[in-house]
């Protein structure tokens, strides 16, 4: 069972086109479930290391737009 972040992570990497479910369900099984291996496919599909920082891309270091 996911936990609130993990799913957080993973609804942003399919809603955003980053992964598909069954990409994310396969990285997963190879490297475990955590939010480290969710922000993993982020970084190596958008060079972005955290969910937070890829949303907020634009932003100032408090998280607001720029």
């Amino acid at each position: 069972m996911l936990t609130l972040n993990e799913q957080l992570i993973w609804d942003t990497l399919v809603e955003y086109g980053i992964a598909t479910d069954e990409e994310i369900d396969l990285v997963v099984k190879i490297n475990g479930q955590s939010a480290e291996t969710l922000n993993s496919i982020l970084y190596a599909r958008t060079g972005f290391r955290t969910i937070e920082s890829f949303v907020c891309d634009g932003c100032d270091e408090e998280g607001n737009w720029e």
